[in-house]
């Protein structure tokens, strides 16, 4: 016998997990719930099936093809428009010349079908029903039958005051052919509505059977989740497409667990997916393929589907979230909470029960979703952040879209000119290398490729070969499983703002430059640049003054990337080097975590009196932190004055970049040594310096520029050492010989689309005051200055305040905090007086 699959419908109610892919794929257990009804009909001997389409047929198409994968024979048929269930069955006649089984797509069941053909048989019916007692009949057809099965009484879908039976149908049926002459082609004609009542004013032989195996419609979200969780449980006699290695956890091919991760069952976890240190995933929980569930992910009672990240402590209670989601930090959503395809949730969202959220929806960082969003779209998916292009590996970056951004940047560089291009020592960072100059080398432009090296051996080997521009490719620091991708002009600055967007413009209209095959670029392997910047480091380096002040240095920083050349570079200056101890076999400095513990060790050699210095550098140079001999921990502001004190004093452009957030000391100091100090933008992981160009201040020669001082941790300890040496002092001697200042710094939110009202409210409000409005407001008072300065990426203002003491810097902080605060609630409505 012969089956028909009728596989065309939309299914609205389930949206948003029906936008994408009709209601047959999606997924229970991470296969798509029509495998169910293919595996039960290859089980009980129907060897040729025909499936009906309207609804996105391809998706059925391309994953089923012609069915030998299942051992089955399967052909489509495709409404050109809606033809009702017996409509669009009908399409196929040709092929149903013998008794037939209709069956749904989209429903999961084990009902015995061979019972059913049987039944059939026996009671020489036109039409078999197959039927299932159900709690809630309003949403089904409710069947009537005398004591031999004969249907007496249909209706569809009724009231509960027209209710007259708990036996539903289930949309199983086996026909004769000659139900079609009952109809026409291209007629639109309903079995429930149209043929069934036919046949039962014609007196046609039809026929019901209750069928007490498992059913479920999955005719809503909370049905769908349930659905998994009776797989899960083992209700209904399905196939699970994973070893079961505990009783009831289900894992797939590849899964990589990490230590302290808590699986209860019943669970599954689809092939090639990632659980970090302390994730969570709770019974009744299905995670799809690829996913990644980063440290402290809580995930319980959910449906993932694949390739779904996860980020760091947050919660999922009873959700379900579609393909290609991003979870990043803290986030929380509730139970119901349905988040479409390639949604993107910042940190410390929460999305509140019940809500559903359509695919390509962006929601901003501490926001609180309580309503559907339907309408609207996600930002452009090249967007620049304040340090480059970041996002998630091969879910938010893939190689492919890494090679249009290569392409993009190339088209703007220019034929015949050079790139220079360096990543970290990470796998993924290699691969999306070599796609990202695959993309540069089709514009006709060239590479030089530095193989592995620092954003700091970068910046300088990029104006060292008077490359057009240079391009560091690593792994985040904020999140290992991220991508960040930082450009570089051809002087080793970070590229402005404008040529950001030229490139987001190329990108955006992929406008990109195609050459022809003789025109295609050069790649030039260039396996010097570690040597040729130590070089550019003691040249600038009074290398004798260090050899002869003997000084004594423990190390803590990441082998990976620094093992080959930072002992040795220090060691040539005549440092005496002590790794602390198991350093040699591997250590991370990555994570707040590996900082602080890198910071003890070192303070706990301090103090044993072995060292003159402790140095902790993260894995790209970008963070520095020192210990002194006492084992006290030198602060960034300090750092900061002292790094600024070395360029004004001992250095011929006497030039510093400085953030807009530095201390009052360093303009202090530059008009004491007749000094320039310059603005820069300043982030966690470093100082950017951008587009400076007064003077040609840092750009004579080619000598290590200064302006490389401030954002390459390598370059910034050899020159604090220098000026030790220089000065015959101990670190905690230098740094007691600058002056003291009082800084605070406190994080408001604020969402981005009250951040301008909010600023200008501010400015009016202040405007009796001294200010200063070249980069946030910068308000001069009596004690100092304060700075309210809206985060480019993040939905915050960051407010800082220099004062005569810490407690007092505090207090004027809290201030400006509460006028925000209160500014955003005024809703424009301003009352003038200041913050005095």
């Amino acid at each position: 016998m012969k089956a028909v699959i009728m596989a065309g419908g939309e299914s609205t109610r389930l949206k948003p997990l029906t936008c994408n892919q009709p209601k047959p794929m999606v997924p229970i257990a991470d296969r798509p719930v029509m495998e169910y009804i293919v595996e039960l009909l290859a089980r009980h001997g129907f060897n040729e099936i025909i499936v009906t389409l309207f609804y996105l047929p391809d998706a059925i198409r391309e994953h089923f093809g012609d069915g030998s994968r299942f051992g089955v024979k399967m052909r489509y048929f495709v409404e050109d428009f809606p033809l009702g269930t017996a409509g669009s069955v009908r399409n196929a006649r040709r092929h149903l010349d013998q008794p037939f089984l209709v069956i749904s797509g989209d429903t999961l069941t084990d009902i015995d079908l061979t019972k059913m053909v049987d039944f059939h048989r026996q009671k020489k019916a036109l039409a078999t029903l197959a039927l299932t007692r159900v709690d809630n009949p309003a949403q089904y057809g409710i069947v009537m039958t005398d004591d031999e099965g004969r249907v007496t009484r249909f209706l569809e879908k009724p009231g509960w005051a027209e209710t007259f039976s708990d036996l539903a149908n289930t949309g199983t049926y086996i026909f004769e052919p000659e139900i079609f002459d009952l109809f026409e082609d291209k007629q639109v004609f309903d079995f429930s509505k149209d043929l069934f009542p036919l046949l039962l004013a014609k007196d046609k032989p039809m026929y019901a059977r209750l069928c007490p195996e498992y059913w479920c419609d999955i005719g809503s979200v909370q049905q769908y989740r349930q659905a998994n969780i009776d797989v899960l449980n083992g209700i209904p006699d399905v196939r699970i497409g994973a070893a079961e290695i505990n009783n009831g956890v289900f894992l797939g091919e590849n899964v990589t667990i990490a230590s302290g991760v808590n699986l209860e069952a019943p669970c599954f976890i689809g092939a090639n997916t990632q659980l970090k240190k302390g994730a969570h995933v709770g019974a009744g929980t299905v995670v799809g393929r690829g996913a990644i569930l980063h440290e402290g992910a809580s995930i319980k009672r959910s449906v993932l589907w694949n390739n779904v990240y996860i980020g760091k402590k947050t919660e999922l209670r009873g959700a379900i979230v579609c393909n290609h989601v991003i979870m990043r930090s803290n986030n929380l959503v509730l139970e119901g909470a349905v988040i479409g395809d390639d949604c993107i949730l910042e940190p410390y969202s929460h999305v509140r029960a019940d809500v559903r959220i359509w695919p390509e929806k962006s929601i901003e960082a501490k926001s609180t979703v309580s309503s559907n969003m339907v309408w609207g779209t996600r930002l452009s998916k090249l967007v620049f952040g304040m340090r480059g292009i970041y996002g998630v590996v091969n879910l938010e970056i893939t190689p492919e879209y890494l090679a249009k951004v290569g392409a993009a940047y190339g088209t703007l560089i220019g034929s015949d000119k050079h790139v220079a291009v360096s990543c970290d020592t990470t796998k993924a960072s290699k691969m999306f290398k070599r796609a990202f100059i695959s993309g540069i080398l089709s514009t006709g432009a060239n590479v030089y490729d530095l193989g592995t090296a620092t954003s700091g051996i970068t910046r300088y080997s990029t104006r060292l070969m008077r490359a057009a521009g240079g391009v560091q490719i690593r792994q985040s620091p904020e999140d290992d499983t991220a991508l960040l991708v930082e450009f570089f002009d051809k002087r080793g600055l970070s590229i402005h703002s404008n040529t950001r967007q030229r490139i987001e413009n190329i990108f955006a209209r992929e406008a990109f430059a195609r050459s022809d095959a003789e025109g295609v670029g050069e790649t030039i392997f260039l396996s010097n640049v570690i040597a040729q910047y130590m070089e550019g480091v003691i040249r600038t380096t009074d290398f004798q003054l260090i050899h002869d002040a003997e000084l004594k240095v423990a190390l803590y920083y990441d082998v990976t990337n620094y093992t080959s050349f930072l002992p040795i570079l220090l060691k040539r200056m005549g440092c005496e080097i002590v790794l602390p101890e198991g350093l040699s076999e591997g250590c991370r400095v990555k994570t707040l975590d590996d900082v602080t513990a890198g910071v003890a060790v070192l303070q706990e050699m301090a103090g044993d009196g072995k060292i003159h210095m402790g140095i902790l550098m993260d894995q790209n140079a970008d963070r520095l932190i020192l210990v002194d001999e006492q084992g006290k921990v030198i602060s960034e502001d300090q750092m900061m004055t002292l790094i600024s004190f070395l360029l004004l004093k001992f250095t011929s452009k006497r030039a510093v970049p400085v953030s807009v957030a530095a201390p009052r000391v360093i303009e202090e100091l530059a008009h004491e040594y007749d000094g320039l100090v310059l603005k820069a933008q300043e982030l966690s992981s470093g100082l950017i310096v951008t587009e400076v160009t007064e003077n040609q201040v840092f750009f004579e020669d080619d000598q290590m520029p200064e302006f490389q001082i401030m954002c390459d941790a390598i370059v910034s300890v050899v020159k604090i050492i220098e000026l030790m040496a220089r000065d015959n002092l101990s670190l905690s001697e230098l740094v007691a010989t600058m002056p003291n200042f009082y800084i605070d710094r406190k994080e408001v939110h604020c969402p981005a689309d009250e951040k301008a009202r909010v600023m200008r409210m501010l400015i009016k409000e202040c405007q009796d005051d001294q200010l200063e409005l070249t980069e946030g407001i910068k308000v001069l008072h009596d004690e100092g200055w304060s700075l309210v300065l809206p985060d480019d990426e993040e939905p915050i203002f960051t407010i800082y305040t220099e004062a005569s003491s810490l407690e007092k810097a505090n207090e004027i902080t809290q201030k400006f905090v509460a006028r925000i605060n209160a500014l955003r609630c005024l809703d424009g409505k301003v009352q003038l007086g200041g913050l005095g």
